[in-house]
């Protein structure tokens, strides 16, 4: 994911939050990202980090995890993360895409990490995963500019029909990250075509502080309109990582900027119900390394 909420919680509040979590297991705490998602890129959250993963989603209040199982990733492994996953109450979602799978009309890749995720769950004993989280971003292809970007995002919805209609028969949830600035580039038509039949939901990067609810105003009406979730996505990475800067990640204002930037976005859009995303796990070690 290569791009750029109202209540403050004090120092000891937060102390307080994080000696709550340490000495409850995995009992839920609340608090002002309850029921929110992050992001998990790297096979060490697997491999030697999950019990931090688990402690830190508990502190922050979220539920759900967009994890990465790489192909190398051992079956016993997965299960192994899967089991501790269900027993603190986290659901998780394969996430997976590169900006390549956009140009395979036919939606090979795609389809292929449908069929992974049935092929994990069929190896799993009574938890499964609950979806995927596809990023393709095909806007970072060198072949995208403003005469190609129609045919390349038409190409890629025809791709993504096919894994939706694959992951809904198998019973899972496919959610598909977008940027928030489709709808002005003209690409409105594809944006309305990808939330209507493509898709259960989409994940909005939007990355720009301060213009949160002016941006999704487009994706908020069509979710609306279409009866698919929307998931809000804020950025953690430093500036300077993948060209970010300060105006596109909340890392150095930190999680309660985030929170109450979440609530007034929920004011401003009171006709869809609004999910937070924080991307990802290791800019969330770092914030709060800081906090």
């Amino acid at each position: 994911m290569n791009h750029p909420l109202p209540r403050r919680p004090t120092t000891l509040l937060l102390c307080a939050l994080f000696l709550c979590a340490v000495f409850s297991g995995c009992a839920k705490q609340e608090a002002g990202l309850q029921g929110g998602a992050l992001f998990s890129w790297k096979q060490s959250a697997v491999l030697t980090e999950s019990e931090t993963l688990f402690s830190l989603m508990r502190e922050v209040g979220l539920e759900t995890l967009y994890q990465r199982f790489p192909d190398s990733l051992p079956d016993e492994e997965i299960d192994r993360f899967m089991k501790s996953a269900a027993d603190c109450g986290v659901a998780v979602y394969l996430l997976a895409g590169e900006p390549e799978w956009a140009l395979d009309v036919s939606g090979k890749p795609l389809c292929d990490t449908v069929e992974r995720a049935v092929a994990i769950n069929a190896g799993l004993d009574g938890r499964r995963l609950q979806g995927l989280v596809l990023d393709v971003e095909p806007y970072l292809l060198d072949q995208w500019d403003e005469t190609s970007a129609p045919v390349i995002l038409d190409g890629f919805l025809q791709g993504a029909r096919s894994a939706y209609a694959r992951a809904s028969a198998a019973g899972l949830t496919l959610i598909l990250c977008i940027p928030y600035y489709y709808d002005t580039l003209e690409l409105t038509p594809q944006l309305t075509d990808l939330i209507q039949s493509c898709c259960d939901g989409v994940a909005v990067m939007n990355y720009y502080r301060g213009k949160e609810a002016e941006h999704i105003e487009t994706e908020v009406r069509l979710a609306a309109q279409y009866g698919k979730r929307l998931i809000q996505i804020y950025e953690l990475q430093q500036p300077g990582i993948h060209g970010l800067t300060d105006q596109n990640t909340y890392y150095h204002l930190g999680l309660a900027a985030v929170e109450e930037n979440f609530r007034a976005l929920e004011l401003a859009c009171p006709e869809l119900p609004l999910t937070a995303a924080l991307h990802d796990f290791e800019a969330l070690k770092a914030v709060m390394a800081h906090e």
